[in-house]
C-alpha cells in the first residue's frame, strides 16, 4: 500500500465522525491530513439557552508521511511540532473536558526499533488550571506500510483498530 492510499482509506475512515482537511497548514507545518471532531453535552432546564451541564470533548488527528526508516529523532520532532499546536488548537475553559491530539506517523518503509519503543513510551497530559478546565493528552500511533503492523503509545491503543491498514 503507498502512502497515497492509506491517506485516501483513512480519509473516508475518518469522513463520518470528523471534519477533515487534507493537507492542511498550521503556519510552518504542513500535514497531508487533518481531522477534527468535537463532541458537546449538557442538560439544560425548560430551555436550551438555560444550560446548567456542559462537556466537550474534542480531537484532532494529524497526520504525517515520512520515507525510509524512521528514526527516534523523527519520532520526537514530531511530538515537538504537536506540542507547539496546544496553545492554538485547545481553548480550556469550564466547558472543556478534554482534547485529544492524535499523531499518525507513515512510515512507507518502517521503523527502527528504537523508534517502535518511542512511540511505545510516549507519553504526554496537559492539565489546565488543575483540570478544572480540562485536559489534553496525546494518541501516538505509527503505521508500517511495508509489513502493515502499527505501533501505538497508551492512549493509541484505544483507536489502534482503525487506523490498521488494509
Amino acid at each position: 500500500m503507498t502512502p497515497d492510499e492509506y491517506l485516501a482509506l483513512l480519509t473516508t475512515r475518518l469522513a463520518a465522525s470528523y471534519n477533515v482537511e487534507a493537507p492542511k497548514q498550521f503556519g510552518d507545518l504542513r500535514f497531508p491530513l487533518y481531522a477534527k471532531s468535537q463532541l458537546v453535552a449538557g442538560k439544560y432546564i425548560l430551555h436550551h439557552s438555560i444550560t446548567y451541564e456542559r462537556i466537550e470533548a474534542n480531537e484532532h488527528v494529524f497526520a504525517r508521511v515520512l520515507t525510509g526508516p524512521v528514526s527516534p529523532a523523527e519520532v520526537a520532532s514530531f511530538v515537538e511540532e504537536l506540542k507547539g499546536l496546544i496553545s492554538e488548537l485547545v481553548r480550556p475553559s469550564y466547558d472543556h473536558m478534554s482534547s485529544a491530539l492524535t499523531g499518525v506517523i507513515v512510515a512507507e518503509h518502517g521503523f527502527t526499533p528504537e523508534a517502535v519503543r518511542k512511540i511505545a513510551r510516549m507519553n504526554y497530559t496537559k492539565h489546565f488550571w488543575f483540570g478544572l478546565q480540562g485536559w489534553c493528552f496525546f494518541r501516538l500511533l505509527g503505521i508500517d506500510l511495508a509489513t502493515g503492523q502499527v505501533t501505538a503509545n497508551r492512549h493509541g491503543k484505544e483507536v489502534m483498530g482503525a487506523y490498521r491498514p488494509g
